[in-house]
């Protein structure tokens, strides 16, 4: 996702690049494809926590986040456009041959309009990850108000006021044993308290420079082990309902990994940093096309193919899916600019 205003920050596009790389690996490498080797790829959903974060961060520190009006014609273009026109490519794609059983025009309709995120039916339509859409755009709307609400608590009990309700959240929907709709285990208040954590982060470091990531090697070693020894842990203790109470350490391991491998790869390996960055730059592109190229090449992958042969096809996949990601926000920058420029003309 974009970050703007942040782009000095290098971690930020570093980070969106692996957290984005970790997700498609997460859905390239599934059971039906590397058998239980799979499990060994589960930490790539982490990669949706830490976006969350740094989209609460990013926005903060946008010159256009006091000016309510501003920020929403800038944020949802930014978002919508090239979203609508990845969608419309897809659905036509998908009328033509069927990648996506049941995805008709209602479930076109649900994602122009917005109204997918109630429906469990077709929030993940044309690809199981864009589900994350509704979440993120839910949060654009309420961020004027979440950043009235920060000024007025204060930092401290604006996040935990966050996390109450997204605790409360939790603990409600298990308890009603609702879980399993991914409508209603998707829906914002889930992740409302890493949004909102984002956005004290951002705070922080208008403030005073702090940038939690920015840690030494012996306090991030720590919190990367703890935090996947705590999604181990709740892996072991609920099985069934990882996806809802790993959040936390998910957040923290996958975080405190990405810094240490960010420091480590800026002394050692600046080709790897720039990869990452690279990818941090086209990562909502990335993001939008990488499970309809998985569509599509998946039935070139023989069943019952060896570890070598689905490890080869996934390398193959990912590449396919960067060279598209690249070629769509070329197809699609033109379209947001002038999208941009129409709506807001004094600012494009």
């Amino acid at each position: 996702m974009s970050t703007s205003g942040c782009d000095r920050i290098d971690f930020v596009d570093f980070g969106r690049g692996l957290s984005i790389l970790s997700i498609v690996l997460f859905h390239y490498l599934d059971r039906s494809i590397v058998g239980g080797v799979s499990r060994a790829f589960v930490f790539g959903a982490a990669g949706v926590h830490l976006f969350m974060l740094l989209s609460g961060f990013g926005l903060m520190l946008s010159r256009f986040s006091a000016s309510p009006g501003v920020f929403y014609r800038r944020r949802l273009v930014k978002i919508l456009v090239p979203y609508y026109l990845f969608v419309t490519l897809a659905f036509i794609i998908n009328t033509i041959h069927t990648y996506y059983p049941g995805a008709g025009l209602y479930a076109y309709l649900g994602h122009l309009f917005w109204f997918k995120m109630f429906d469990a039916r077709i929030i993940g339509s044309f690809g199981g990850q864009l589900w994350f859409l509704s979440t993120i755009i839910a949060c654009y709307l309420v961020f004027p108000l979440l950043r009235w609400l920060m000024q007025r608590l204060g930092a401290t009990r604006f996040v935990l006021a966050a996390c109450v309700i997204s605790a409360g959240y939790t603990i409600t929907i298990t308890a009603l044993g609702v879980t399993g709709s991914h409508a209603v285990r998707r829906f914002i208040l889930q992740y409302l308290w890493e949004f909102c954590a984002g956005m004290a982060l951002g705070a922080a470091y208008k403030r005073s420079g702090f940038l939690v990531w920015d840690r030494p090697a012996w306090v991030l070693g720590p919190a990367a082990v703890a935090g996947f020894a705590g999604m181990a842990l709740v892996a072991r203790i609920a099985p069934g309902l990882t996806y809802v109470f790993d959040a936390a350490p998910s957040l923290v391991g996958f975080t405190a990994a990405l810094a240490l491998l960010h420091a480590a790869c800026e002394r050692f390996a600046l080709r790897l940093h720039a990869a990452g960055v690279f990818l941090g730059d086209i990562s909502f592109e990335l993001f939008l096309v990488h499970m309809l190229v998985k569509a599509m090449l998946r039935p070139f992958l023989p069943q019952g193919t060896g570890l070598v042969g689905a490890t080869v096809w996934v390398l193959v996949a990912v590449t396919t899916s960067i060279g598209v990601a690249v070629l769509f926000k070329r197809l699609a920058r033109p379209v947001v600019a002038t999208v941009e420029k129409a709506l807001l003309p004094r600012y494009a």
